[in-house]
């Protein structure tokens, strides 16, 4: 295993869910010998953040859970404080972070979408803005935003959150051209379809139907898009920014909108 990562501090927002994208992805910082992984998530996480905690510590890496909510402006200011006074600077933030409601878009309430845009979209804003001054003036780092593909073609029922992931990938374009001369990196990972908990409600007709419209022949795994995180993150990545990497194992955009699937009888091919 290589230690592309030492000496490195990395946040990583919304990895307290023991099977989710954020905790394995810190996982793989550890393994790849940070210095010191930092999770974030709501207070009532608190028992899944802490076991995370425990298993980043087995890897000899620093690890520290800063719970609140990230969407209220005054969370990131003290997140990102808070390792700045422990470890000293920043190196790699991951906006990994999300909520859905699944609604029609005719039955989502402007709570159901503010709850929503929020988590999904404001929180990268401000955890962006503020870890802008943490980051080493010499050396730089990285910032990875986690989209979805829903961002590029949408999906029934998620209108409130295929605009997030959309606007995470705007946002993900413009950071990089406004924090390039600070030689500070942004990108974007777009999933499609994983298995985590966020997705444990699709039915096993719905699954079923999704790994027959995907050429890879399965739904992804935290870990598949942990490792692009990872590698977008790192020294191997050093000219790439800018860019959302769709991660969706070549499932057809035309065919995303899981209900019309199964409206349509799509067959295997």
């Amino acid at each position: 295993m290589s230690k592309d990562f030492s000496g490195k501090v990395i946040i990583i927002t919304g990895a307290s869910s023991l099977k989710g994208i954020g905790s394995q992805t810190a996982r793989i910082f550890a393994q790849e010998g940070a210095k010191a992984v930092v999770i974030t998530s709501r207070q009532q996480s608190e028992a899944n953040a802490k076991e995370v905690v425990s298993q980043l510590k087995k890897f000899g890496t620093q690890a520290l859970w800063i719970p609140g909510d990230i969407t209220d402006p005054e969370v990131p200011q003290k997140i990102i404080q808070t390792v700045k006074t422990t470890f000293g600077k920043v190196d790699v933030l991951v906006n990994n972070a999300g909520a859905k409601i699944d609604k029609p878009i005719n039955a989502i309430s402007a709570f159901d979408w503010d709850i929503v845009l929020n988590t999904n979209l404001r929180a990268a804003y401000l955890m962006i803005r503020e870890s802008i001054g943490a980051f080493s003036r010499g050396e730089g780092g990285s910032i990875v935003n986690v989209s979805s593909i829903v961002g590029l073609y949408g999906n029934t029922g998620q209108a409130n959150y295929a605009a997030a992931k959309a606007g995470i990938v705007g946002l993900t374009h413009s950071a990089a051209i406004d924090l390039g001369r600070r030689n500070i990196r942004v990108n974007a990972v777009m999933p499609g379809f994983v298995e985590t908990d966020m997705t444990s409600d699709l039915s096993g007709e719905m699954k079923e139907v999704l790994i027959d419209a995907t050429p890879a022949g399965r739904l992804g795994t935290a870990t598949d898009i942990a490792n692009a995180i990872v590698f977008l993150a790192g020294n191997k990545a050093a000219f790439i920014t800018g860019q959302a990497l769709a991660i969706d194992g070549g499932l057809d955009g035309g065919i995303i909108g899981i209900a019309g699937l199964v409206r349509a009888g799509y067959k295997k091919r």
